[in-house]
């Protein structure tokens, strides 16, 4: 009777990890950004081209690469991520500098979502620091073929500081909430 019991949880055990497993997409190729409208792009400051992704996935490792040419000129750098929400901190790239981020990654329904926060320093004419929280929902197509990712903004910005052009000092805050959509072809397999 304990065999049959224990050959029966040891089954139940199996079934119910194989459903799990199944909730969890495979990421893993090379995927290039698809470029809707080439003009919308040319009134930025910024010109951002050949933005691709190189995706390695290994149990609940997941690693991102990256790359792409910011007014021509090379950048790069790689996300490593866990999906068993234990938390990474990555060094990231914004238009000409780079932060540390830190996040908790996880997946929902066949989706994996990131929770994000980091803090970026600007020192122009006015000296501030904005803490910005993002969530990115990254999305397989049933294909396979296509990965959406979807990022929200929120951030408060606290400024403070001294603009040596107005002699002054300045403190205040400020909240924004954004929302974009990238969609990645895949272009290996």
């Amino acid at each position: 009777m304990k065999r049959n019991f224990s050959i029966l949880a040891l089954m139940f055990f199996l079934c119910v990890s194989g459903i799990l497993a199944q909730e969890k997409n495979d990421f893993s190729g090379t995927w290039l950004l698809e470029v809707k409208n080439e003009k919308s792009n040319s009134q930025s400051k910024y010109t951002v081209k050949n933005y691709t992704l190189k995706i390695s996935q290994t149990g609940e490792e997941i690693q991102i690469n990256r790359s792409y040419e910011l007014n021509g000129e090379p950048r790069s750098f790689t996300l490593r991520l866990f999906s068993d929400k234990r938390g990474e901190k990555n060094l990231i790239s914004f238009d000409t500098s780079e932060t540390e981020e830190k996040s908790k990654t996880l997946w929902r329904k066949h989706q994996l979502f990131r929770y994000i926060t980091y803090r970026k320093y600007s020192s122009n004419d006015w000296t501030y620091v904005s803490t910005n929280n993002v969530i990115e929902k990254y999305k397989l197509s049933e294909d396979g073929k296509t990965l959406t990712i979807v990022t929200q903004d929120n951030y408060l910005t606290w400024d403070s500081g001294f603009s040596p052009s107005l002699q002054s000092s300045k403190y205040s805050s400020s909240s924004s909430l954004g929302s974009s959509k990238q969609v990645f072809r895949k272009t290996d397999g």
